[in-house]
């Protein structure tokens, strides 16, 4: 057993590595330097990565002490040093022309030119001219790319062989790869229920503040975010620190806000280090204006009658949910609904005048929907306005008092609103809303040709 043992390990040893040239058949490829092809032809010869600096290489070879430049200086072969960079220049189209030479009957050239690799001066020497760059996009060979590339090529209508394309699809769908079945794809299956999302004559329909705002915007990306979920983010995690330290806060001292930040910040997630550091420089100029505000507040004279305060009540069949940022009351009495808003983005006067949200904050006052709060006279209701601190200064934004008139427009505007929810087919308002870079709505995900919109 011993000597079996033995003479298999003998006949498992792998030669070691050489660089001596022993491809005498011709069969393997030959990896050569330049300096190794003299004397030598081969049929095909390959020159890759013809790049500046890399080949030629400029970079002056010396020792540490920069001896062959002063052997350079005494000969005269230069008069500064600063010129040996020239000098390595021919020895470098010397290699080239070896290298060239040692070709019989295909001579093969590569070359990258992107932002920090550029092409080669030798490609127009050899070439004749710098030749056409043909873009590349570098593939991820999974299969979720696979099947991705193929429905691709199928959904655009472009592919060269889309018998092949989908031929490809069948396959992966017999081995059971995600979404490469027809099955599985979004716009083919007939449509799954088709009745309304409410009856309104028998069932009730709950609606939020965020949900209304979303509704006038876009219906489509109410229906999204409302029934199909959104995805997180950060700016929407860190809006909720904010707005917690608003909420916990006793204090307009900015040390005091920068311990709160503190004690939560680990409650966020970062994918890199200078995300964070990104990160607490916006949340340190958010902080900077919500203490600036603060102060303010207090040396008018102002008094929080509530934070982060639950309201609700009923309109025919509408069931009215939400919760405010703040209730202040002045120091004349009035009383004011916060909403506190932590992106860069300020909305314009003209926006806040019929701001949806503000405007049902009112009226959850006037409709009693602060049944926790028994010091709010709707008489002393001076309006709502948003506090914003995620721009470069401080801002406010106020919506006046509502009036009779103005709630009456907005109970109707709830009313038809909710007539819209109810249905079973919603409108996606693509140059309003979809299209828009700030609008950042999941209705834009049916933009794309290949899901579901056609333009």
């Amino acid at each position: 057993m011993a000597i079996e043992f033995i003479q298999d390990q003998l006949e498992r040893e792998i030669p070691e590595d050489s660089l001596a040239l022993n491809n005498r058949s011709g069969e393997y490829v030959a990896l050569l330097t330049p300096s190794g092809l003299i004397g030598k032809r081969f049929d095909t010869v390959v020159l890759p990565g013809l790049s500046e600096g890399v080949w030629p290489n400029l970079k002056p070879r010396s020792s540490l002490l920069g001896a062959n430049v002063l052997d350079a200086l005494i000969a005269g072969e230069i008069s500064q040093a600063g010129e040996l960079k020239r000098s390595e220049l021919p020895g470098e189209l010397r290699m080239l022309n070896k290298a060239a030479g040692a070709c019989g009957q295909r001579l093969i050239l590569s070359a990258t030119d992107k932002e920090d690799a550029q092409l080669s001066q030798f490609l127009p020497l050899v070439y004749g001219s710098y030749p056409q760059i043909e873009s590349h996009v570098s593939k991820t060979y999974t299969l979720r790319s696979i099947v991705g590339e193929l429905r691709r090529e199928l959904a655009s209508g472009k592919s060269s062989n889309p018998e092949q394309a989908a031929l490809g699809l069948a396959r992966l769908a017999a081995a059971g790869v995600p979404g490469a079945s027809p099955r599985s794809w979004y716009g083919l299956l007939p449509v799954s229920p088709t009745e309304p999302l409410t009856d309104l004559a028998n069932q009730q329909l709950q609606i939020r503040p965020s949900q209304l705002d979303n509704f006038l915007q876009c219906p489509l990306h109410w229906f999204i975010e409302t029934h199909g979920g959104s995805a997180g983010s950060f700016q929407a995690s860190l809006g909720s620190l904010i707005h917690e330290v608003l909420e916990v806060s006793e204090t307009s001292d900015l040390a005091e806000l920068e311990k709160l930040k503190l004690s939560r910040w680990n409650s966020l997630e970062f994918e890199a280090d200078w995300l964070e550091d990104l990160g607490k420089r916006q949340a340190a100029r958010m902080l900077t204006n919500l203490a600036e505000y603060l102060k303010q507040f207090e040396s008018d004279g102002g008094q929080v009658l509530a934070k982060e305060q639950n309201f609700s009540f009923e309109l025919g069949n509408i069931a009215v949910r939400g919760q405010v940022d703040r209730i202040e009351q002045l120091a004349d009495g009035n009383v004011v609904i916060v909403d506190l808003k932590t992106g860069k983005q300020a909305a314009t006067a003209a926006d806040t005048l019929v701001n949806p949200q503000l405007a049902l904050y009112q009226m959850a006052v006037l409709e009693g929907g602060f049944k926790e709060l028994d010091s709010i006279d709707p008489k002393q209701l001076a309006g709502a306005k948003l506090l914003i601190v995620g721009g470069a200064k401080l801002a406010e934004r106020k919506q006046p008092a509502m009036d009779a008139q103005e709630s009456a427009r907005f109970k109707k505007l709830l009313l038809d609103c909710s007539e819209g929810m109810s249905k079973s087919v919603f409108v996606a308002e693509i140059s309003n809303h979809c299209e828009s870079e700030r609008a950042y709505g999941s209705c834009s995900l049916h933009l794309t040709p290949a899901v579901s919109y056609v333009g």
